[in-house]
């Protein structure tokens, strides 16, 4: 049962306008009837407090009216007489032992007064006569006159007045039926009129599925800021990456257009001849060429199946230090950090790898002995601090890293773009990326992350 109810309100398979009405008309409804079962149970309380009032001040006259007439010594054709000609209501009294009583009211009120206690003052009594089905409110008043103790009974018949209240009953159904449909097509209304942004929403997502736009519109509802931002800097961040491997391809292009030609042309000049030096040289620079397609290939990659995923930097971190450390076998990599393992940086996963890996791998070429690997956060910034123990770079050569195919020692293998596509990266998260020496003589590199 539990689990059908889960079901039952489970959203993730029905439509936000499904839901609403799911749940509203239902309460709509169930409010509706409570409030015309309230409207029934308050009109018969109101109605029989009222009368309960009316025969109480009733009851206050009659005493007034009754007093003088006991007072004289023959009271009782008097009495009698006063008794008939209450016509309008039951009128009863119990002179000690002796019982007066309406002859229109006797069967109702001679067997209730002959059983009503002396001692009982000002009550109401609510009595039904079956199988008539009517409906008496009987009120009881003890006074005493002279040496008589006397109780008086007014009765008044209330089930003209029940029938014309079920009456107004059925017709306040009829009113809140109508006020029900009323109120069911202000909720249709209004759930259309606040899902209109989710409709419009829609049709830009269709319009950007065929290419009409390219971004999502920012005036949505502030339910769907969050989302549409995301969305929008999603498109934004694919969109930079698409630049990103249009420029790749176009670099790549552009760098092995010149050694390709080359290459073809002394394979297909039969005339040309081969000795051990150009053959060196030619696969030297198939080797290159082969560098190079790889490295453009790998930043091709940003906008594959890694988009999206959120980096881990300790761990990441750790991983590649150590597989440089492999390949620097001569040199000694240190990761220091307090950051927590499990903790994650809004970063994606490949850029944060091509980030720090580049940069222990460049300071890995540079370095004498050792290599430090920082990783910092703090209120504002994610920061990455690599340093070596090399012998630095000059100021004027600090401005030219970076640089697209600007390589500082032509002895070290390369191709001067690392730098510069981690300048690419740090770009396109608005950070900021510093080149210093140390002052141990090397070289650092911090890389500022904002956080948003």
């Amino acid at each position: 049962m539990k689990n059908n109810v889960i079901k039952f309100l489970s959203i993730k398979s029905r439509s936000i306008k499904t839901v609403l009405f799911v749940w509203l008309v239902p309460i709509a409804a169930s409010f509706m009837i409570l409030a015309w079962i309230i409207h029934g149970v308050l009109l018969d309380k109101v109605t029989e407090k009222l009368i309960e009032h009316q025969l109480e001040n009733q009851g206050v006259e009659l005493e007034r009216q009754l007093r003088p007439i006991l007072k004289k010594d023959e009271h009782s054709v008097l009495l009698k007489n006063y008794i008939e000609e209450h016509i309008h209501h039951g009128l009863a009294l119990k002179i000690n032992d002796k019982i007066e009583v309406s002859t229109l009211w006797k069967p109702i009120l001679k067997p209730f007064l002959e059983s009503l206690p002396l001692n009982i003052d000002e009550f109401f009594y609510h009595s039904t006569l079956l199988p008539e089905s009517r409906y008496f409110i009987i009120h009881s008043k003890k006074f005493q006159s002279l040496n008589d103790e006397i109780v008086l009974l007014i009765a008044e018949d209330i089930s003209q007045l029940k029938t014309s209240n079920k009456t107004l009953h059925y017709w306040t159904a009829l009113v809140f039926l109508v006020l029900s449909f009323t109120l069911l097509s202000l909720i249709v209304l209004s759930v259309n009129i606040a899902l209109k942004p989710v409709k419009h929403l829609g049709f830009s997502l269709n319009e950007l599925k065929t290419g009409i736009r390219d971004r999502l519109p920012d005036d949505t509802p502030p339910e769907f800021q969050g989302l549409v931002h995301q969305i929008n800097h999603l498109l934004d961040s694919l969109e930079q990456r698409l630049q990103l491997s249009r420029q790749a391809i176009a670099d790549l292009s552009h760098s092995v257009k010149t050694p390709v030609a080359a290459v073809r042309h002394m394979l297909t000049d039969f005339n040309f001849h081969l000795d051990k030096d150009s053959r060196t040289r030619l696969a030297d620079k198939l080797t290159n060429i082969d560098k190079q397609i790889e490295i453009e290939m790998h930043r091709v990659r940003f906008g594959g199946p890694q988009s999206g995923k959120v980096a881990k930097p300790v761990p990441q971190s750790r991983e590649l230090v150590w597989m440089l450390d492999r390949l620097h076998y001569e040199k000694q990599f240190e990761l220091n950090t307090i950051i927590d393992e499990y903790h994650r940086w809004p970063i994606e996963e490949q850029d944060f790898n091509e980030i720090i890996g580049n940069l222990i791998d460049n300071a890995g070429k540079w370095a004498k002995h050792s290599i430090t690997v920082n990783l910092f956060e703090n209120n504002t910034h994610y920061r990455i601090l690599v340093e070596d123990d090399g012998s630095g770079v000059s100021q004027e050569d600090i401005d030219k890293i970076g640089s697209r195919s600007v390589r500082l020692n032509n002895e070290i293998t390369g191709h001067g773009l690392g730098l510069s596509i981690i300048i690419d990266i740090v770009d396109r998260y608005q950070g900021a990326i510093n080149f210093s020496n140390n002052q141990f003589g090397g070289f650092s590199v911090e890389v500022k992350l904002p956080k948003k």
